[in-house]
């Protein structure tokens, strides 16, 4: 009987073991095949609805369109392939992945087949009153673009291809293509958007950023190009409060009024590699765009050469360049050889500036309008004088030691 019991508690332990070491239920990897007449609410339902670990791949077998706002939560990875199809998004349908946990996929790593997202309906007018992203990333969720994904054809300039918002909300670009249309990407409230790899080309946007960065959000490039973007403020990239690194990479042939490549304002900026080149500001002063270039670069020593119209600059490990104007072509500076000296108290100077300083002409066609015009007198007095063409202020005060006659224009 002893024998017995320790062949029992033997077969007991034996037993326990081989339950604990019993695999759990796996994962699935569930398909859906689509086609122009699957029913995408239910799809979409039936998806939210398997286990948390599953993963669901939608397999597209005909070109669809997209004709409301469908949602993917209840923490589940969702992939999308193309199979050489497209997907027709009309005006304020989209994708939208929301809550922690969430992924959605637009292709897949190392996956060869196409996947298109056009804001053109299948009529093949543009959709310009698209008021949703192609793809929303919300609440913590995440999206990731691989090679072989093109989005395009968004015409609305409201919101973008793709927006993502909140705090660790992420979007990751390894590959692909945004094109054409309006704003690529909105990152805003505290999300990031890593642009590894793909490239996001002649997009235009009548407002700020064809990529927006905003309200404590992250913008990390570590590679990829951004290329022939244009927009008001910062035809590549446009920051505000928030972070931008710059790594690996390029910006090229961007334009717009101020920040061709990129505008920062009240944000931090790192560039440690990468190329900003052939961006063009129309509106911004050289000097400022030439003076806020050089500081964000590091501590390294800065090369600056000159080629025609271009001025490169480059340190070790980043290099950039500007549009500039050949000095040969300006009118070569008046020099002033006779000394000519008087004494003016700096509240009376102020106070003559500010009472003339509103009639001065904006107009650059005419240049000595552009400016002050200052009369010195050898009896110590000064006359200020500005017109524009169809209204005059003139101010006249006692000076000091005034040592003779001088007439200048102070622009």
């Amino acid at each position: 009987m002893k024998m017995n019991r320790k062949i029992w508690k033997a077969l007991g332990i034996a037993v326990c073991m081989l339950a604990l070491a019993a695999p759990r239920a796996m994962a699935e990897t569930k398909v859906h095949m689509v086609t122009a007449q699957t029913d995408l609410v239910k799809l979409f339902e039936e998806i939210n609805k398997t286990g948390d670990d599953d993963e669901n791949v939608i397999e597209l077998h005909e070109n669809i369109t997209l004709t409301d706002n469908y949602k993917l939560y209840n923490c589940k990875t969702t992939t999308i392939k193309g199979e050489g199809h497209t997907i027709f998004v009309e005006p304020n349908a989209g994708i939208t992945v929301t809550g922690k946990g969430n992924v959605l996929n637009l292709g897949a790593k190392d996956y060869k087949g196409t996947l298109t997202i056009d804001g053109k309906t299948s009529g093949g007018s543009a959709s310009g009153n698209a008021k949703n992203a192609f793809v929303s990333v919300l609440e913590r969720a995440t999206a990731n673009m691989y090679e072989n994904v093109t989005l395009q054809n968004r015409m609305f300039t409201g919101n973008a291809y793709v927006l993502v918002t909140g705090s660790k909300s992420v979007f990751n670009m390894k590959g692909g293509v945004i094109e054409g249309g309006s704003r690529a990407v909105i990152a805003q409230s505290g999300a990031t958007f890593y642009m590894r790899s793909g490239e996001i080309k002649n997009c235009k946007v009548n407002g700020d950023g064809v990529i927006s960065v905003t309200d404590n959000s992250k913008f990390i490039m570590e590679g990829g190009i951004i290329s022939g973007c244009k927009a008001d403020t910062g035809g590549g990239l446009y920051a505000d409060n928030s972070a931008v690194t710059i790594n690996k990479g390029t910006i090229s042939e961007c334009s717009a009024s101020e920040g061709g490549g990129l505008y920062v304002t009240d944000s931090t900026l790192n560039i440690e590699g990468g190329t900003i080149s052939e961006c063009i500001a129309s509106d911004s002063g050289m000097g400022k765009l030439f003076s806020d270039l050089v500081k964000k670069f590091s501590g390294d020593t800065i090369d600056f050469e000159s080629d025609g119209n271009t001025m490169n600059i480059r340190s070790r490990r980043v290099k950039s360049s500007i549009q500039i104007q050949n000095a040969d072509e300006y009118p070569e500076m008046m020099r002033v050889d006779d000394e000519f000296s008087a004494d003016i108290p700096q509240n009376k100077l102020k106070s003559m500036i500010k009472q003339v300083i509103f009639s001065v002409s904006n107009d650059e066609t005419k240049a000595i309008l552009n400016g002050v015009c200052l009369e010195f007198d050898s009896d110590n007095t000064l006359v200020m004088v500005a017109l524009d063409g169809f209204r005059i202020a003139m101010r006249k005060e006692k000076i000091n030691n005034c040592t003779g006659k001088k007439s200048v224009v102070i622009p």
